[in-house]
């Protein structure tokens, strides 16, 4: 029956029918495939339409500045923004597409700000984020204490501004503006041009890789920060 012209009472029951019940319903009823009712439906633009002050999931992560989609439908799950799932409109998708309304998305940036970069932020949507949050190894080249450090430091309740985020929430972030005070922090431990080398070293570390988890693991992160980042032959002092 595919290519079939339509007539007017099967036009008047796609119009009545389509955006209610099942699409596999309309097509058996009509004598139709799937794909036939999906076509004609596009064609004459039925299904919801969305409300200008909604944003569908690709608008939200464009506007956030992220390019994760679990990251988008963690947040959602994990209740810091309001969405809800809707058919698409003018597709043969199977999968609904989130919706997410404007005002929703405006007291998520407000609320939940250390779960997005700022900068990343669109420039439209930035006033609704109230402060910048860095990630532990921003601070740390900006003057704070070592990155592992940091951390035991935020494990052991010691900087409670911190909260979690990236894709698995298992990254932490703290607010721009206690890093000057980790900053003073860690100049009483280390002085300036040493905390410059462990930058140096830490970066030369990461651009190889990182460290490989093992048994060593602390013990080789020690020696490399001990040492500026050099290893093997370059490690060894000549003997006198």
């Amino acid at each position: 029956m595919a290519g079939r012209p339509w007539t007017e009472q099967e036009l008047h029951v796609l119009e009545d029918l389509y955006g209610t019940v099942p699409v596999e319903v309309i097509a058996k009823r009509l004598g139709r495939t799937v794909p036939a009712v999906y076509e004609r439906a596009a064609k004459l633009h039925l299904g919801p339409n969305r409300p200008p002050d909604v944003l569908v999931a690709s608008e939200v992560m464009a506007i956030t500045g992220i390019d994760s989609h679990p990251t988008f439908v963690r947040w959602v799950r994990e209740g810091y923004l309001v969405a809800e799932r809707r058919p698409h409109a003018f597709s043969a998708a199977k999968r609904p597409e989130w919706w997410v309304r404007q005002a929703d998305l405006e007291r998520f940036l407000a609320e939940h700000s250390h779960l997005v970069d700022r900068e990343r932020v669109d420039p439209v949507f930035r006033q609704f984020v109230p402060e910048r949050w860095v990630t532990l190894v921003e601070a740390f080249r900006r003057g704070a204490a070592h990155p592992n450090l940091l951390e035991n430091a935020v494990k052991a309740g010691l900087v409670p501004e911190a909260r979690k985020r990236g894709e698995a929430g298992t990254r932490w972030a703290i607010p721009e503006t206690i890093v000057p005070a980790l900053t003073a922090a860690r100049r009483r431990m280390t002085n300036d041009a040493e905390h410059r080398r462990l930058v140096v070293a830490y970066d030369r570390l990461q651009r190889r890789g990182g460290l490989k988890r093992g048994r060593t693991r602390h013990v080789a992160m020690a020696r490399q920060l001990s040492d500026g980042g050099l290893s093997g032959r370059a490690r060894q002092v000549p003997a006198a």
